[in-house]
């Protein structure tokens, strides 16, 4: 698998940052593309001990996905991460 990223990040709040992505992925040895995917990501700070991070995708298979999965529908996930520091 190939996969190419462009990503854009900004921090509207001191303890907020917020990441938008786009991911290609491609199959390496047929060459044929496997899926586009976007992302939304959030981390906050929350205080010295505590972060959180939420992560929103949707990809949308291409040629290769579809003969492998045998799906055409798009795949969405949602993520929730925490970290604690102590």
């Amino acid at each position: 698998m190939d996969s190419h990223m462009l990503k854009l990040t900004f921090q509207p709040l001191d303890s907020v940052n917020v990441a938008l992505a786009y991911l290609n992925f491609d199959r390496h040895q047929s060459g044929k593309d496997y899926a586009q995917e976007y992302e939304v990501i959030v981390d906050w700070a929350v205080n010295s001990h505590l972060s959180l991070s939420v992560v929103g995708a949707i990809a949308d298979p291409d040629e290769a996905a579809t003969l492998e999965t045998g799906g055409v529908d798009n795949w969405s996930y949602m993520m929730l991460f925490a970290s604690l520091k102590f």
